[in-house]
């Protein structure tokens, strides 16, 4: 009996060290990559973060919202030292929560604008496909996650669990080649299209804007709103208007342009909705809201995609947007 005990103590010691010579390597492998990740790749998060950490102590005007506005609205065209901070799917309540996160350190803000789209009231960012951006924000601002379920990801607190290994296996090869070139190692040629004020300007190409791209748009943006998210995107929008104003800083509510073919698809019920609520809100508040979703009218080769503009449509609905605030 007590020589089946040892033996059976033996066999048991054999599997864990197995299991730790297994394991461990692994468990080294990641803290690496994780180690290795936070100190050289580089995000669209961590870039406008630390671009607006550079320029903190002087900017006067600030942007915020989706990425309608991240790539339609270029910062240096505006007046004064701008910076855009708005992101691709970024909702409203990240706005709000990003705001409260950077008001402090901007001792200098005048003017904050907004965008407001189809989407704005009916769209959070943790639902739908682009789910996995709301582990950025907490990784790079702090801001953590509305629902209770998503604090339990591992992405909460990995930037490794954020990529795939796919991912990894291609930025091994092309770090490898950068430090052979001695040249900086760059995971995602797009961020070059980043400057220094926070806006992406998108490269120049032939817009698909027929009926039937407008169309797939329109289902993929329907099939992320919900009316119950109203009043609580209303509240963040509200509250986001009451702590500028008592800081003395102008606000102003922009709707960016959108092609023909996507405008006259839009949800009918959501876009009134949203149109009485900023009517209620410029009164309530006293703050300008300015709608270019038609007018001006922009050309084809203004526009990225349907709903999106080029970097040419960006630079010249910026010099609108600006020539409009500079009005008495």
């Amino acid at each position: 009996m007590h020589s089946s005990k040892c033996i059976r103590k033996d066999t048991n010691v054999r599997v864990l060290v197995r299991l730790c010579a297994f394991c461990v390597p692994i468990f080294v492998a990641l803290a690496l990559a994780e180690v290795w990740t936070v100190k050289a790749v580089r995000s669209s998060y961590s870039i406008k973060r630390q671009s607006l950490e550079a320029l903190a102590g002087q900017v006067d005007v600030l942007v915020i919202g989706s990425s309608r506005a991240y790539v339609g609205i270029a910062a240096k065209h505006l007046s004064g030292v701008a910076f855009n901070l708005a992101g691709t799917s970024q909702s409203v309540d990240y706005d709000y929560r990003l705001l409260n996160r950077v008001l402090p350190e901007l001792p200098k803000l005048k003017r904050v604008i907004i965008e407001v789209q189809d989407l704005s009231l009916f769209y959070q960012l943790h639902e739908g496909s682009e789910a996995w951006r709301q582990y950025f924000y907490e990784q790079e601002w702090g801001i953590s996650p509305l629902e209770l379920k998503d604090w339990l990801d591992v992405r909460m607190f990995s930037r490794v669990a954020l990529r795939t290994f796919g991912f990894y296996r291609s930025a091994l090869l092309a770090a490898i080649r950068s430090y052979a070139r001695g040249t900086p190692f760059v995971p995602d040629s797009s961020i070059h299209d980043i400057d220094e004020r926070g806006w992406w300007a998108l490269s120049e190409v032939k817009a698909d804007l027929s009926p039937a791209a407008a169309a797939g748009a329109l289902a993929r943006h329907v099939s992320l709103m919900k009316r119950s998210y109203e009043a609580a995107n209303l509240a963040y929008l509200t509250g986001m208007l009451s702590a500028l104003r008592q800081r003395n800083i102008d606000v102003v509510l922009v709707t960016l342009p959108v092609s023909t073919s996507y405008s006259r698809g839009m949800n009918e019920e959501y876009w009134s909705r949203t149109q009485e609520a900023m009517k209620r809100i410029t009164t309530e508040f006293g703050v300008r809201y300015f709608c270019f979703l038609t007018v001006p009218e922009f050309g084809a080769e203004e526009f990225y995609d349907t709903d999106h503009l080029s970097a040419r449509g960006a630079v010249r609905f910026t010099e609108v947007l600006r020539s409009e605030l500079e009005r008495p």
